[in-house]
């Protein structure tokens, strides 16, 4: 992995190829639409039916329309979360909608094997999303810059549709996500889950904060990098790393996703014992 290292924890593979030659594997398969309708209540025309249901709010509030809740609902096999004051639908587990994907992406061996490589051999079984933003210039949490875990761990993401700067493209600090002093405390709150309840998180970081530190220290982390994509790019990073959204500013994105983490012991770098103690029983 020296070579994954080097470039700070995100690598791009272009040309991602399904078995038939096509450059985008899905992206005839698995639309906008498509995903909508598999969010549907099933009365009616289906393609209307999906696209109403999903993020229109012509029928009751249980998506969060009139209230600006975030809904969580299970419709088969799938895991929706509706975020529609910010225009976001994840699904989850979106291979059982079209089993090819399993075969293509979820169980693709050269990713499997960078993923797995990087993860010491301790890779976890990965599920499969999908991810839709549509509303256009509109904020939403994943615009603020953070980590997902104190822990390396890693996602993958097929764009199904061109990123290009104007489609919300992911924003990344290649060199954050090495173990060091100037992260430890704040990874070592967001590890201890403490004050949880009220919904505090020591994982975030300000534009200002990132941008100083780059300038103040270069050998630590970069300028932020706008990772646009063509459709059927693999984009692979290491979460762990400082990184965050962008606004959509026309049209929209659609990707499909795959999360690894590492199974049994944590790999926790060099943090002191006596910070390991503290927490050992959270």
């Amino acid at each position: 992995m020296t070579t994954w290292e080097a470039a700070g924890a995100i690598t791009r593979k272009s040309n991602f190829k399904n078995s038939s030659g096509g450059r985008n594997g899905y992206g005839h398969r698995l639309t906008a639409t498509a995903l909508l309708r598999a969010g549907s209540n099933g009365n009616g025309n289906d393609k209307e039916d999906g696209l109403k249901h999903g993020y229109n709010g012509n029928r009751k509030d249980e998506h969060g329309v009139k209230s600006g809740k975030n809904i969580g609902e299970k419709k088969g096999n799938i895991q929706f979360y509706h975020e529609l004051r910010c225009g976001y639908i994840r699904a989850w587990n979106i291979d059982s909608v079209d089993k090819s994907i399993s075969a293509l992406f979820r169980h693709n061996a050269d990713i499997f094997d960078i993923c797995n490589s990087y993860l010491s051999g301790k890779a976890n079984e990965a599920r499969v999303y999908a991810e839709f933003k549509h509303a256009h210039f509109v904020k939403d949490a994943n615009l603020l810059l953070h980590s997902d875990s104190p822990f390396r761990q890693i996602k993958v993401f097929l764009p199904l549709r061109d990123i290009t700067s104007n489609n919300a493209p992911f924003v990344y600090h290649k060199k954050s996500h090495r173990f060091h002093a100037w992260r430890i405390f704040k990874d070592l709150l967001e590890f201890s889950h403490y004050n949880k309840k009220y919904y505090d998180s020591f994982s975030a970081w300000s534009d200002v904060e990132l941008s100083r530190f780059a300038e103040k220290f270069p050998e630590l982390a970069d300028y932020e990098s706008i990772v646009t994509a063509k459709a059927g790019d693999v984009i692979i990073a290491d979460t762990r790393g400082v990184h965050g959204g962008s606004i959509l500013l026309s049209d929209y994105r659609l990707q499909l996703g795959l999360g690894y983490a590492m199974l049994g012991e944590f790999d926790i770098g060099n943090m002191p014992e006596r910070v390991k103690k503290l927490v050992k029983n959270t």
